[in-house]
């Protein structure tokens, strides 16, 4: 599992669910697949689109190279889902 959390860690603290997200370790991306499949995991930001795709564009290159040798998934999550989950 690759985590891309830069564009969480980049974005202003404006609500709660970012202030939670943002006090998670923030950890070098290591674009390196050992085994398949390949699981990339990028926290969207819905406050700053030009900032997610600025952060993204490594990934579109990266992605078929994987492809080559193993299954690459891609996830999108936002910290706002976190709502959709509570009662």
């Amino acid at each position: 599992m690759i985590l891309d959390s830069r564009p969480v860690h980049t974005a202003l603290p404006t609500s709660p669910a970012l202030r939670t997200a943002k006090q998670q370790n923030n950890m070098p991306v290591h674009a390196t697949v050992t085994a398949g499949p390949a699981h990339l995991c990028i926290l969207w930001m819905p406050t700053t689109p030009d900032d997610n795709v600025t952060l993204f564009q490594p990934w579109p290159d990266r992605l078929p190279q994987w492809q080559q040798w193993v299954m690459p998934f891609l996830f999108i999550h936002t910290p706002y889902i976190v709502f959709l989950h509570r009662r």
